[in-house]
């Protein structure tokens, strides 16, 4: 069986998800939530403990995340990271304690992006040196459980097969048909 470029792509997903990743969003938002918490006036405070209240002045158009940050000449925005906004209230900004605790947790995510980028490059390479299934199978063979497996040619649905002589009875195609 011929390995297509889906195929391909499907076995570094497969592969690729087997690879455990860190949850730097959570470890985030705890930062930011804390330090909100932490450091609000006492009546914004007592709003955001209020579970009836807080969304009030949590509205969402307010909020912190990470700018795109430089490392090594490359930038890596928050959405490559996996890391994502947190809604916070109006004027709130992180203190520099919490402040340099979301940097070390973006410093985390970005060696994390570039292991598993390179993990996946690699991957990527082995797999586009194989043209079928059979070779995928001699030259990985401890990745087999995330080759296809080899299937029979598919025949045609008969309704698929009739479908354009159902569609033309019905006056497909429109350009055809008398106005």
């Amino acid at each position: 069986m011929k390995l297509t470029i889906a195929h391909k792509e499907a076995f570094i997903d497969s592969v690729m998800s087997d690879v455990p990743k860190i949850n730097f969003d959570n470890q985030y938002n705890k930062v930011v939530k804390d330090d909100m918490l932490k450091n609000a006036p006492p009546k914004i405070k007592a709003v955001l403990e209020d579970k009836e209240l807080k969304h009030i002045l949590l509205t969402g158009n307010n909020s912190v995340a990470p700018l795109s940050k430089k490392r090594d000449n490359e930038y890596y925005s928050a959405y490559q990271l996996e890391i994502y906004a947190v809604t916070c209230y109006p004027s709130f900004k992180l203190s520099g304690e919490a402040s340099q605790a979301a940097d070390a947790i973006v410093e985390g995510a970005i060696a994390q992006y570039v292991a598993r980028s390179k993990l996946a490059d690699d991957t990527r390479s082995a797999i586009q040196s194989c043209n079928t299934l059979a070779q995928a199978h001699k030259l990985l063979p401890e990745f087999g459980k995330y080759l296809p497996v080899q299937t029979s040619p598919t025949q045609m649905l008969p309704a698929i097969a009739n479908l354009a002589a159902d569609l033309t009875k019905a006056g497909w195609p429109k350009e055809l048909v008398p106005a």
